[in-house]
């Protein structure tokens, strides 16, 4: 299988995981992306570069990694007290 084609099965398969992810949410309720901005799992960040994607985890002190339609991605946050302990 050439390179070009393992590519294009990794991206359908984090679109295929990212819309079953999205399903139902509510996309009004987006934190708009800023490295100032809290965050916590389950919250939903709204993006300039990678648009809407969904936290999944958050990695102290200071970053958290989101879903996105093409893949995960690890973005610098604040981290809110509630997430930082659970």
């Amino acid at each position: 299988m050439t390179t070009e084609k393992v590519l294009a099965k990794r991206l359908a398969k984090a679109e295929e995981e990212y819309k079953t992810v999205i399903e139902g949410m509510d996309m009004d309720k987006a934190i708009t992306y800023d490295t100032r901005a809290s965050f916590q799992p389950d919250d939903l960040v709204d993006h300039p570069k990678f648009g809407v994607g969904k936290v999944t985890e958050m990695i102290t002190p200071n970053k958290m990694v989101v879903m996105f339609k093409e893949g995960f991605r690890t973005l610098v946050c604040v981290i809110r007290n509630d997430a930082a302990s659970g």
